[in-house]
């Protein structure tokens, strides 16, 4: 499935379609994006269902939570992609006046290449998104690529709305619909960064506290190590609390010299300054 979504996205080729195909291309690549968009839907389903069946505790949670929000996120995009051709097929039809849907694209190719890039950037971004989910689910990908994949959906959907918007009428009740969805991706995006950032720290949690497989002896030396590592962090402390006052003591100093403080304001100064860092 992934290889296949690859494909779909390899088939994108970066450059600017020509005068007379440039209808076929546009039609085509939202076609294609439209595609990848569904193959990646159906790849997060068969995750999630290949996690039900081999994973329980934390790490089943954790890919329910992140296939279940990816899929949300990609399920808002592929409306955005029905609401936005609906809205492009209006506007052909509305500005083109008797000439075909192949001259009104030659004749408005800036916002023809507008659609074709934003189409493009939206399927890069899906499968960006489908393969760090799937690296995840399957322990060996960063919850940060997770992260960084959807705000690049996010990005590049409404880099596909802003070319859609260019020349649509104002009043067009489709082009609300496509505003109306581009906030519900911008939404699930934030949930999707939030859902990563909690499943990351579970995970976390989970591989730092769980000691069932450890043995005696194992068991020890990470005790020894832990206690080393507390009795470091404290003395560290310390030394952090010692130089703030010093620090402190000294801004007191050159303060009172440059505004004249008498010695008396300035000790009593020092001494609540003291008083406030042994706390």
């Amino acid at each position: 499935m992934i290889s296949r979504c690859c494909l779909l996205v390899s088939q994108c080729e970066d450059r600017s379609p020509g005068e007379e195909d440039v209808a076929l291309t546009v039609e085509r690549e939202m076609d294609k994006m439209e595609t990848a968009i569904k193959d990646a839907v159906e790849r997060f389903t068969a995750m999630l269902e290949n996690s039900r069946a081999k994973d329980t505790g934390t790490q089943l949670e954790v890919n329910e939570s992140i296939l279940g929000t990816c899929s949300d996120l990609m399920a808002a995009v592929r409306q955005l992609v029905r609401r936005g051709a609906e809205l492009q097929k209006e506007i052909v039809d509305s500005g083109r006046g008797g000439a075909s849907p192949k001259e009104f694209y030659k004749r408005n190719h800036r916002w023809s290449e507008g659609l074709l890039s934003g189409a493009k950037a939206v399927a890069i971004a899906c499968q960006a998104l489908m393969t760090a989910a799937d690296q995840v689910v399957s322990g060996k990908g960063k919850f940060e690529e997770v992260i960084v994949s959807s705000r690049e959906i996010a990005a590049s959907s409404m880099q596909l709305v802003m070319a859609s918007r260019v020349k649509a009428d104002r009043s067009s009740e489709k082009l609300r619909n496509l505003n109306v969805t581009a906030k519900t991706i911008s939404t699930l995006t934030g949930t999707v960064v939030a859902t990563a950032e909690n499943c990351r720290d579970k995970i976390a949690i989970a591989n730092t506290l769980d000691f069932s497989k450890l043995s005696l002896h194992h068991t020890k030396r990470m005790e020894m190590e832990t206690l080393v590592k507390v009795l470091e962090t404290e003395k560290h402390l310390e030394e952090e609390r010692s130089k703030l006052s010093e620090l402190r003591k000294h801004h007191y100093k050159l303060a009172g010299e440059i505004e004249g403080w008498d010695q008396e304001v300035g000790a009593t100064s020092e001494l609540e300054e003291q008083e406030m860092i042994d706390f």
